[in-house]
């Protein structure tokens, strides 16, 4: 059954054991490891310490089982599988790219 979200995505009615396993390894790698090892250009424009605690508090939200429909939209369209997560670990696998552009500028609603 799937639930009806504002995503384009449709998301099963529940996340299985296999979401909530590949959520919290990338939230403890992704959180622990520095943007600049996996990413050319960062997703958020938080310090390594706060963008830390959040993937950490999101931890326990998956193993306490707290997420909700917006938790596993993410995870369906950022880390559908393991193979996805294992391409995304280390950015020098991409090739020979080097330059770094700045972060996104988030307005104060998105960091809220």
């Amino acid at each position: 059954m799937a639930i009806k979200t504002k995503c384009l995505t449709p998301v099963a009615a529940t996340p299985g054991l296999g979401m909530r396993v590949r959520a919290v390894f990338c939230c403890l790698y992704f959180g622990v490891v520095p943007s600049w090892f996996y990413e050319l250009t960062p997703h958020h424009s938080m310090s390594y310490l706060t963008h830390l605690r959040l993937n950490l508090g999101m931890i326990f939200i998956w193993v306490r089982g707290q997420d909700e429909d917006e938790d596993w939209e993410f995870e369906s369209r950022v880390n559908p599988s393991w193979s996805g997560i294992f391409g995304k670990l280390c950015r020098l696998q991409e090739g020979a790219r080097t330059k770094r552009t700045k972060p996104p500028v988030l307005n104060k609603e998105e960091e809220a």
